[in-house]
């Protein structure tokens, strides 16, 4: 498998320390300088109701992996990304569906224009990172997310892990890359 094409792809998560605007839920007490991650909940396609970030595949009219992400922002939560960080990469195999495979450049951002709206592909909230739903994300995320953020506020060792899904879209296998 690891010979195959893999589809350049995506994700951006916006990250705050600054309070919001409007309640979110929470099943504790919050630490002083609690963080909170935009995730969106898929409203069509590929993914239909799971949560994650924003992101999609890369157009033949995007110059970098970098336009991608800021486009695929923009068009499923309406806002631009400011100074992206680039946090690394996974790569995704799926057993039966080689055109799903995919390299996703993963990428964090705590500056912005705009606020997120709902679109036709992703509704969009707010979630301290101690409630992130991961009951309701894809299988991986429970082992990459947590390192993301944490890593993000110390030396931002970079994420490097391939994941395996079998033909019922069950995570099967994943290796971290050195």
């Amino acid at each position: 498998l690891g010979f195959m094409t893999l589809r350049p792809t995506t994700l951006t998560f916006l990250l705050s320390s600054e309070g919001p605007s409007l309640p979110i839920p929470t099943t504790g007490p919050l630490r002083v300088g609690a963080r909170r991650v935009l995730l969106a909940q898929k409203l069509r396609g590929f993914g239909k109701g799971k949560w994650n970030g924003p992101g999609g595949k890369f157009e033949p009219s995007d110059v970098t992996v970098e336009q991608t992400a800021i486009r695929e922002t923009m068009e499923e939560v309406c806002v631009t990304p400011v100074n992206l960080s680039f946090r690394g990469t996974l790569k995704f195999y799926f057993e039966g569906h080689g055109e799903w495979n995919t390299e996703v450049h993963v990428y964090t951002s705590s500056q912005w224009e705009g606020t997120p709206a709902t679109t036709e592909e992703m509704d969009p909230q707010w979630f301290h990172e101690q409630d992130i739903p991961y009951e309701d994300m894809w299988e991986d995320d429970k082992i990459w997310l947590p390192e993301l953020l944490k890593e993000e506020s110390t030396t931002s060792r970079m994420l490097a892990y391939t994941f395996w899904f079998d033909s019922e879209m069950k995570l099967a296998r994943h290796e971290r890359e050195l």
